[in-house]
């Protein structure tokens, strides 16, 4: 999935029935724009309800109310797939208080890809609360580092 969060448009950007529509020059949508934020990795990975409900949903109504999750475990996979050490602290704070396995399971899994000393110590003291299969994914994930 690389950094994608939620599907692609492969398949929109390589039809040659879109060409004629994706070689013009539009302007930028500024509603859209405006909501970008609502859409940034760290936001999607510790979004609360409200957030997903309200800020997330309306723009993606064709996929669950009840996928919050998802959204966040994709978003913790691609903070990981980015590379960037700067994202470590926030996969620390989703890998220590998210109420959902899977978040918590692809936080560690990040955390292993990125490395370093503070994603190495918040996996060794996670290991000890966890249970299977999130130890699983910190167990390996500490296994890389």
């Amino acid at each position: 999935m690389g950094t994608w969060v939620y599907g692609c448009d492969r398949c929109q950007e390589v039809c040659p029935r879109n060409q004629p529509w994706l070689n013009q020059e539009l302007p930028q949508n500024e509603p859209l724009t405006e909501r970008a934020q609502n859409f940034s990795l760290g936001t999607l990975l510790t979004m609360n309800d409200d957030h997903y409900v309200n800020k997330v949903w309306p723009l993606a109504f064709y996929i669950s109310r009840k996928n919050a999750a998802k959204w966040q475990m994709n978003a913790a996979r691609a903070l990981g797939n980015q590379g960037d050490s700067d994202n470590v602290p926030l996969l620390v704070q989703s890998l220590n208080h998210s109420p959902h396995p899977m978040v918590r399971g692809m936080s560690a899994w990040s955390l292993g890809r990125l490395g370093g000393i503070r994603a190495k110590a918040a996996l060794e003291v996670q290991r000890s609360r966890e249970k299977v299969p999130v130890r699983l994914e910190i167990e390996q994930a500490l296994e890389t580092l």
